[in-house]
């Protein structure tokens, strides 16, 4: 299948302020070091009606690579690929089909959705930019758009601060429906929602999908979530992708030690593990200068190799990588007996 997305090789660095005050200020103070890359060396793609899952911790860098991909932030270094053509430019620079194909739904949909407009304006702004309709076709369409993500017509003369999270949710995703896209950026949707209005939520991106074939890259960082909606995952950790495959490759061990850690966090999967954990996160900091990123987090670390070498990307399979100094003979073992240890003290509590 040919990829409707291709990440390739992206670097993203946020640059210093290059103003007079700002070069004065990093003289004075003998600034000469580089920034460092929020994302390094990215490369993964997405098919035609494929969900493939971006998850890490907040600052590793998942935001900042979706926005690149919708052309917010154009990447210093590699190449972005949407249907086989180029698109490794910033958005004002990107053609109208392009803009109509990559829609992006938000974490806050006041990010989206004009508070002070009706839902029959932030709908109708979409569909104006992107279709030459008739009014009663406007009408038409937007009434489908909101039955299609089971809102009552007559939350088009609603204003968004009328509306639940949930409602809000729904109709940014029905704003992003409007222009018929191929792909949704889908950036931490979920997280300022219940968990009951998450599950409707989740269900209805599935629903979507089986009816458009429309694909999503979908950014969080609950793996249990990941598990239920992906078909492939990619971890990112620091800027980096350490991990990548597809969700049974990613939920069974041999995986990255980052990947257990997330893995363990599920809530009610191995407590005791994240709480022995949770000293090493809370003092992790930057990555360092050198060797592997999570080696200050990582209690399988080899001495003198981890904290000095990059770490090789290992093909575990055609579909599974990992970016790790231990190969999969040797992680196997390790968290397979780590699994097994979490599950007996967990079985003891209970009875």
């Amino acid at each position: 299948m040919t990829p409707l997305l291709e990440v390739e090789d992206v670097q993203i660095t946020y640059r210093p302020h290059r103003g007079l005050v700002s070069r004065l200020i990093r003289a004075l103070r003998s600034d000469t070091t580089e920034p460092v890359p929020a994302v390094r060396d990215a490369s993964f793609t997405i098919n035609p009606g494929e969900t493939v899952a971006l998850v890490g911790e907040s600052g590793s860098g998942k935001t900042t690579l979706a926005r690149s991909i919708a052309g917010l932030i154009p990447p210093q270094q590699g190449r972005l690929r949407f249907d086989g053509t180029d698109v490794t430019r910033p958005v004002h620079r990107r053609s109208p089909e392009l803009l109509r194909h990559i829609q992006y739904v938000f974490q806050n949909p006041a990010s989206s959705l004009n508070p002070r407009r009706k839902v029959r304006y932030n709908l109708g702004r979409t569909l104006d930019v992107f279709f030459d309709l008739s009014k009663a076709e406007r009408r038409d369409r937007m009434a489908e758009l909101l039955s299609n993500v089971h809102l009552d017509p007559g939350y088009i003369d609603r204003y968004p601060p009328q509306l639940s999270g949930g409602e809000a949710q729904r109709v940014a995703i029905a704003q992003a429906l409007a222009a018929e896209p191929k792909l949704i950026l889908c950036d931490e949707i979920l997280s300022a929602l219940d968990v009951s209005v998450q599950n409707n939520i989740l269900e209805l991106l599935r629903e979507l999908q089986a009816s458009t074939d429309v694909a999503y890259l979908f950014i969080a960082h609950d793996l249990a979530v990941v598990r239920w909606l992906a078909d492939r995952v990619v971890v990112l950790y620091h800027g980096r992708i350490v991990e990548q495959g597809t969700v049974e490759e990613i939920f069974t061990p041999p995986h990255h030690p980052y990947t257990a850690l997330l893995l363990d966090s599920i809530p009610g999967k191995g407590e005791h593990q994240v709480s022995a954990q949770a000293e090493d996160a809370s003092t992790a900091g930057a990555a360092p200068d050198a060797g592997c990123a999570f080696e200050p987090r990582c209690h399988h670390r080899i001495a003198g190799v981890c904290e000095v070498d990059d770490p090789p990307r290992l093909h575990d399979s055609e579909t599974h990588d990992v970016l790790c100094h231990l190969s999969a003979a040797q992680r196997a073992p390790l968290q397979i007996r780590a699994a097994a240890g979490a599950a007996a003290v967990t079985s003891a509590e209970e009875t």
